[in-house]
Parts: structure tokens; sequence; C-alpha cells
């Protein structure tokens, strides 16, 4: 009940964002102009991620893989940005070994995100981000993985290469809830994830 009351928080936040800026947010100006609408990306990403265990375990894992992200922007004046999306990572995400040796995971990672952003030139755009996240934890000794929730934040930068594609690079760090597995140990996974990637607005 805990975990869909603060899911069901996360989305009325985001939703009450997306009202506000379709409010306030004034048309496009030519700073901001690259950066408003709906756009779509792929990211190439490195992630650091770490278990805490309560068999006294801690452990940390390094992966290479892919993220989906969606996204729209809504223009806040000539300059500035607000942004409402939602990515996907594809995978799992790697975070150590239990005392065991038995390797944890996460899988299913999805985040909603909110960003609001600076608008430095028309082609040039620097970025905060703060996000909920929700993803399933396991490892390979035979327990079912467990859904948790989770809070993230990060920065990045997005520049236009021509008028409708961009590249980006990110920084976001995470943490995600314990998880209770069926083996009767609880682990807590954090971490951060490097990301750059290709995106094209709509």
């Amino acid at each position: 009940m805990t975990k869909r009351l603060i899911a069901n928080g996360a989305f009325a936040a985001v939703a009450t964002l997306t009202a506000l800026a379709s409010l306030t947010g004034t048309p496009a100006q030519a700073q901001t102009s690259n950066f408003v609408g709906f756009s779509a990306a792929v990211n190439g990403e490195l992630a650091n991620s770490t278990s805490t265990a309560t068999d006294g375990s801690t452990s940390g894992s390094q992966r290479g893989g892919v993220g989906l992200q969606a996204r729209y922007g809504w223009a806040l004046g000539s300059d500035f940005v607000l942004g409402v999306g939602a990515t996907a990572d594809i995978g799992k995400r790697p975070a150590g070994s239990f005392a065991n040796g038995a390797d944890v995971y996460s899988t299913q990672n999805y985040s909603l995100n909110v960003e609001p952003g600076y608008a430095i030139s028309k082609d040039l755009l620097v970025y905060g981000k703060v996000s909920t996240l929700s993803a399933s934890v396991g490892s390979d000794d035979g327990s079912s993985t467990t859904p948790v929730q989770g809070v993230g934040y990060g920065v990045g930068v997005r520049a236009m290469l021509n008028q409708n594609t961009y590249w980006q690079a990110g920084v976001d760090n995470y943490r995600l809830n314990d998880a209770s597995l069926n083996t009767g140990t609880t682990a807590s996974l954090r971490g951060n994830v490097v990301s750059v990637g290709l995106g094209y607005n709509f």
C-alpha cells in the first residue's frame, strides 16, 4: 500500500507540473524553440551500482547498457524550458553479490522525470532532473524478483546538431527502496548512471 501511494503521488506531481506548464508557458521564443515539443532519444549508458544487504555484504558492479527516452518540453519565457518525460532501461543492471556469492541486480528500470532547463543559446540547453523510479530487484540464487520504488536526480546538457537532431550527455544518481527477497535477505541498491545519446525533436 505504501509503495502504491508513493507511485500515485509521483504521478500526481508530474501531472500537476504538466498542467502548470501548460497554463504558464509562453509561445516558444528563438532561444528555446529547439527544445520544446515532443522528442525521443536512445542513450548509451554506463551504470555503477552497489548493493548493501542484511547478510552483511556490500558489493558493486559496473555495466554498459541502452536506455530509451521520451520527453515533452514547454517554453517558460525566452530562456527557460520545463521538460516532463520517461525513460526505460533495457536488460539487467547488476549491483554486486550477496555473501553467498549470488549476483544481485535490478531489472525493469523505469523512471518519470521532471527536467527544468536553461537555454544558453538556441542550440545548447543545460538541465537538472528529478525522477521517481520503479524497478524489480532479484538475484540468481533462486529468489523471485521484488518490485520497488526509488528516487533519482541528475544534470545534463543537450546540444542541437541541426534543426531536429541533438546529442545529449548526463549524469544521474539513484537510490531504490529496500527490497525484501523471499530468501529472507533485504537489499538496498543505489548508484549512478553516465549516459550519452542521440535524439530527435519532432
